[in-house]
């Protein structure tokens, strides 16, 4: 996505350009051009989106806005101090959908891009994020997560991630024996400064088509909060076709954030008293914090245990309709984690992969559904 930049002939336009460029924009230098050379430089097309600084005087600025405007269809965003509301008005009059506060520039820029993206006002490439939550321990949502990677990555060939996003020291790397050069708390330490080519480089090569970003297992993430939640996943789904977010059972700002930046929740749920009470619990946390709903979809895991609940009370009781069942197979797990494999990198007649492989796909096109309501409101 191609960004243009307008500003004042005094002004250094270099820092501007690396925040662009850190949130996966194209901005070349040639893009970045004092406020009287900018109707040139729309002439030569190819711009998805336009940046004016504002200046105290406001005329030359304002007036290349008006300029910018007649010569593009592209959005115009302002970049600038914070306005006062008749100063907004007036900018929103002459065609600015968005005034982006330069204190805080690269937090604001984010936000805006999220709302722009989302509400299809940009034509740029969206990934998808998934994430995959379980509010029980012992619930399988680590292998859960691992495996739609997996399935989604064969289906969509190549492209995804799989993200750990959790405060604890945690087994997914155990699980998979990755061998990684970073973790996640090296991104979320350095989140301020996190740009795509950072984020691209941390990430392990699992399998073809699969990169990994797993916790360390044998340190805790003390750097896990919200901003570097948010930096993490609004990056990743500028970086990869597919990203899938395994998160804490915990119910904090971390887990929230990720949740309200994914097209989907997976829901992974036991299908026993207390993991339904807790996910009965997680549903009534998130909807209550703003979370719409319908952003969950139920996957219950470890289905056919003995004197287990039966499958209608659950969705009863929660008020969803299970999008999968993974079978309670033992064997398969014990066997993939032995090699420190996948699951679903076995023989694709057994029941528990062609289950991943559903849920995956289901998942998919739940999101890309989410993706089109949300450009069309």
């Amino acid at each position: 996505m191609r960004v243009i930049f307008a500003h004042s002939p005094e002004s250094n336009s270099r820092d501007l350009r690396q925040i662009l460029m850190g949130s996966g924009l194209e901005c070349g230098s040639n893009d970045c051009v004092p406020w009287n050379a900018l109707p040139v430089r729309l002439g030569g097309g190819d711009a998805d989106l336009v940046l004016v600084g504002l200046d105290q005087r406001e005329s030359q600025s304002w007036d290349a806005i008006r300029g910018a405007r007649a010569l593009t269809s592209a959005p115009i965003m302002a970049v600038g101090s914070r306005q006062d509301d008749r100063t907004l008005s007036r900018l929103r009059e002459i065609g600015i959908s968005e005034v982006l506060d330069e204190t805080n520039l690269r937090e604001a820029l984010d936000d805006a891009l999220e709302r722009s993206l989302l509400g299809g006002v940009l034509a740029g490439k969206r990934g998808h994020v998934i994430s995959v939550f379980a509010p029980t321990s012992g619930s399988g949502g680590t292998t859960v997560a691992c495996n739609l990677a997996g399935a989604i990555a064969t289906q969509r060939s190549g492209g995804v991630a799989l993200i750990e996003l959790a405060k604890e020291a945690s087994d997914m790397a155990i699980v998979l024996d990755l061998q990684a050069d970073y973790y996640s708390g090296d991104v979320c330490r350095r989140w301020r400064t996190l740009d795509t080519t950072t984020l691209e480089s941390s990430f392990s090569e699992y399998v073809t088509g699969l990169d990994v970003l797993a916790n360390d297992p044998d340190n805790d993430n003390e750097h896990l909060d919200r901003h570097s939640v948010r930096r993490t996943a609004i990056l990743t789904r500028v970086c990869r076709k597919v990203s899938v977010l395994a998160l804490e059972g915990r119910m904090s700002d971390c887990e929230l954030e990720a949740m309200r930046l994914s097209d989907v929740i997976a829901l992974v749920v036991r299908p026993d008293v207390l993991a339904v009470r807790r996910a009965y619990r997680a549903i009534n946390w998130a909807v209550d914090h703003g979370l719409a709903k319908e952003r969950f979809q139920l996957v219950v895991n470890r289905y056919g245990q003995g004197a287990e609940l039966p499958l209608r009370q659950i969705e009863s009781v929660l008020g969803l309709r299970a999008i999968g069942l993974i079978p309670n197979d033992a064997r398969s797990v014990n066997r993939a984690m032995h090699r420190g494999g996948l699951i679903v990198s076995g023989s694709g007649w057994k029941k528990i992969n062609r289950c991943f492989r559903s849920v995956a796909k289901q998942l998919l096109q739940k999101a890309g559904s989410f993706n089109t309501s949300a450009a069309a409101k």
